[in-house]
């Protein structure tokens, strides 16, 4: 009882030191605060002051021929698209989404793109000023707040195949209202699923009387049984499998192991992409209290279902006293048998998702004093998804029922009572429920400050206040109401998890425009929270203008990010990575299959925050009618959450390496892997360097305007290592986004090609291909001698290039929507008064 005390008292006063230390630095960042504040004031600050490296206009979202936020922010930015770096090199996660300046809460569903005026695409500085997990920069979306009059827009989009139609209904509404000014909108959009048997690189493929190897979505269960014999590990197919059951027939080698199995082609069965129905409204009022200030309300729903359908459920499973029937249908003499099996009976599985999202701010700004503005806001988020899924199968009750002779592993459709019986008391559905409900306040002060030769000083700080609580959990019920641990459960996976946070942030913003044409930048933020301890950034940044020819620009930030809610409490979760056995593969990694395995992992209530730092150089120059601008940037990350990849996992297994703490490669009598535990922990190293360029050029012919926008990426170096080895992995090194446009009167002509360079699978063993895709698109305002009517048309991916597939596994491939989707045609109308 004494040592507790004594541990909790060192525990309080730890507590103590930490909140006493962050008081001492949030005081410093309001003493800056007030210092300044008691300066000379000037005017807000400029674009670049703000670090914004590209801009995307109404005119390119309208262009563009995508349908929502999402389409263009995360699909097409795997093509540079608009310059958007951020999420090329690092993840969305190490950046950050702002709406109108403010860090956004909640997806990208809550934007209607007919609500955007602009996109902004922010430098250096994201991780001091908004989040100190923003590494990577900041996106901000500028809503069409100005907007006056109706607008109404309808969109059409349907690829040459089957599947993937979109369309899109919007209304946009803008005007005074009393004193204020409101604007607001409502969007509709469907989109239909893809199958994967209409598309020729996701259709199943197979040799009839062939072999496993070459074969695409097709996976040896099916139907196939692997057990030992006097000659080592041999594969047999289980019964006759007969095509007339989805079955391929019976190929030869398995998972690179002699013998014969029995295939399933799962891709015909499989849906590509989600069918989708999503519903948005999104409102913004400001009103005038005074003349020196303003009250706001920022207001934003959505509601979305979706659809998603897989084949049925596939096991691997472990038969240790397999009956006599069924040792004789794969002729073996005794057991275990370790067996791949898919439970046809029980239908394919479909997930059936509902999402609502609440967004909500309310704000007041204004003057305090001469020149020194305040930004005081209360924001509210709420997210409720609920998912309903089956049919899955319990493991534990399926071996049981096969022991028992129950359930007939060699005919799953068989009409027997007894094995229909067995099918539904082994049938499992899913029900999951997540939500998220976060509260956040702030107060920014901002103002001039004293003068410099270049200029006067100007200066922004603010405390913030945060409170999430979310949660995501997953139950599987058999039709006895009782529940099943998810490592029980074939055919589903997930994790479950449920946290709180509350967190506490200061920061400050120092622009100094040191001499003419000359700023240097200093910003600093500290997050304190109640779990995880504090994280910090820190920015320096300088430009240099010369005679308004050439801009030089550089910066070194800093950054921490707190690990997730759910990487901190998830449960145990099973996944099922492809990888190839060493142990039981010897030749050329090449001719090894490629097979699933059970891989368990989980979250880590032990996880800190990672560390980040940035450098980055660059410059822009104009020279008549040409722009450019290069920057060269550098990332380094260390003690991020990692886990080592399942491939490296099983090789250092094979060759008996000690393996990481808590990693695990676990194989039944027959040598046959039937689970990997792959441990999260804070030892993720990560180096990412490059260049990002760009080039503009605009003319006018005396017959019509045009212009010429080049978006080029180059990756020079990437290495990641967790636990001090180095992972396998490789991606495009270089991503182009150009785009030749040409206007007369109010028609336009635009030709984009999107395009990545090839690059190797994670072991090295073959390469996928470069992949270059081509847009057209037409643009036409005043359509029809109609003031106000705007109509666009054209082609997405004109040449119906499908995804890039690796050389030495047909089945693995790597390619956006717009690959998945092929040659798009669509159509797009909008009409203001």
């Amino acid at each position: 009882m004494k040592a507790q005390l004594a541990m909790r008292a060192l525990e309080g006063l730890d507590r103590f030191r930490r909140r006493a230390f962050l008081r001492l630095r949030l005081g410093a960042v309001l003493a800056m605060a007030a210092i300044a504040a008691s300066l000379p004031a000037q005017g807000q600050t400029t674009d670049e002051a703000r670090g914004a490296v590209a801009v995307i206009d109404r005119a390119d979202l309208e262009m563009s021929g995508v349908a929502t936020l999402g389409d263009l922010l995360e699909d097409r930015s795997t093509y540079n698209s608009f310059g958007l770096r951020g999420p090329l090199v690092l993840g969305s996660d190490r950046m950050v989404f702002l709406v109108n300046g403010r860090p956004m809460s909640g997806s990208l569903d809550l934007l209607p793109l007919s609500a955007v005026e602009r996109i902004e695409i922010l430098g250096a500085g994201a991780a001091a000023r908004y989040d100190t997990s923003a590494i990577a920069g900041a996106i901000d979306i500028v809503l069409r707040s100005d907007y006056e009059g109706f607008d109404a827009t309808a969109d059409g989009a349907l690829p040459e195949a089957s599947g993937g139609g979109t369309g899109q209904a919007g209304a946009l509404w803008g005007g005074k209202v009393a004193n204020g000014r409101l604007v607001m909108g409502v969007e509709s959009v469907r989109r239909s699923e893809i199958r994967g048997a209409d598309r020729d690189h996701s259709r199943a493929r197979w040799t009839e009387g062939g072999g496993f190897a070459g074969t695409v979505g097709v996976s040896i269960g099916g139907n196939t049984a692997f057990f030992r014999d006097n000659s080592g590990l041999v594969a047999r197919a289980i019964g006759d499998c007969s095509t007339g059951l989805g079955y391929t027939g019976v190929l030869s080698n398995p998972a690179g192991v002699p013998g014969t199995g029995c295939g399933f082609a799962w891709a015909d069965i499989a849906w590509e992409t989600q069918r989708i129905d999503r519903q948005g409204f999104f409102a913004n009022f400001d009103h005038p209290l005074n003349d020196s200030a303003s009250v706001y309300f920022d207001a934003r729903l959505a509601q979305a279902d979706t659809d998603f359908r897989y084949a049925p459920s596939v096991g691997q499973f472990t038969i240790a006293a397999p009956s006599q029937s069924l040792l004789n249908a794969v002729g073996a003499a005794s057991g275990p048998l370790t067996v791949y099996h898919r439970f046809l009976a029980h239908g394919n599985r479909d997930w059936k998702t509902d999402r609502e999202e609440q967004d909500f701010t309310l704000g007041l700004r204004g003057e305090l004093a001469a020149g020194i503005g305040y930004d005081l806001s209360l924001r509210s988020h709420r997210m409720d998804e609920t998912e309903a899924g089956d049919t899955f199968v319990s493991e534990e009750l399926a071996v049981r029922a096969i022991e028992a002779e129950n359930y007939d592993l060699i005919d799953p459709l068989s009409t027997d009572p007894a094995h229909l019986a067995a099918v539904d008391d082994m049938a499992l559905t899913m029900d999951r429920g997540a939500a998220l409900d976060r509260m956040a306040a702030d107060a920014v002060l901002s103002g001039g400050a004293f003068a410099l030769p270049g200029g006067r000083a100007h200066w922004t700080a603010g405390l913030g206040f945060d409170r999430a609580e979310a949660h995501d959990i997953i139950e599987h019920r058999d039709s006895t109401g009782e529940s099943h641990s998810v490592e029980d459960v074939l055919g589903s996976g997930g994790y479950s998890w449920a946290g709180e946070r509350g967190s506490r942030s200061g920061f400050a913003k120092l622009l100094l425009p040191a001499l003419p044409g000359w700023t240097v930048s200093l910003a600093a933020r500290l997050d304190d929270h109640d779990d995880v301890g504090t994280t910090d950034a820190r920015q320096i940044a300088a430009s240099w203008r010369t005679g308004g020819m050439l801009t030089l620009r550089g910066s070194w930030e800093t950054g921490s990010r707190p690990p997730s809610l759910n990487l901190l409490h998830a449960s145990e979760s099973v996944g099922y990575p492809r990888i190839c056995d060493t142990a039981n593969h010897t030749g050329p990694r090449e001719g090894c299959n490629i097979f699933q395995v059970k891989q368990v992992s989980g979250g880590n209530p032990g996880l800190e925050p990672d560390k980040a730092q940035a450098w980055r150089l660059g410059g822009t120059t104009k020279l008549g009618f040409l722009s450019f601008a290069a920057d060269w940037f550098r990332i380094e990350l260390s003690d991020t959450p990692a886990q080592m990849s399942t491939q490296s996992i099983v090789d250092m297994d094979a060759a008996g390496q000690a393996l990481p703490p808590g990693a695990e490669v676990i194989r039944d009598g027959a040598g046959t892997i039937t689970e990997i535990r792959n441990p999260l922990v804070n030892t993720g190293d990560e180096t990412i360097s490059g260049f990002d360029f760009r080039a503009r050029a605009e003319w006018n012919s005396g017959w019509a305007d045009a212009g010429l926008d080049i978006r080029w990426l180059h990756v020079a170096e990437h290495e990641l290592k967790v636990a001090g080895m180095e992972q396998p992995g490789d991606f495009p090194r270089h991503r182009v986004h150009a785009s030749l446009r040409a206007s007369r009167g109010g028609l336009t002509a635009a030709w984009h090609i999107l395009a990545r360079s090839g690059f190797s699978n994670d072991d090295e063993t073959g390469a996928y291909d470069s992949w270059v895709g081509h847009d057209l698109t037409l643009s036409w305002r005043d359509a029809f001698d109609m003031g106000g009517l705007v109509l666009g048309a054209g082609v997405l991916n004109l040449t119906d290039r499908g995804p890039s597939v690796d050389s030495s596994n047909p089945a693995s491939t790597s390619g956006g929507y717009d690959s998945i989707r092929g040659r798009t045609f669509f159509l797009n109308a909008s009409m203001s008064w």
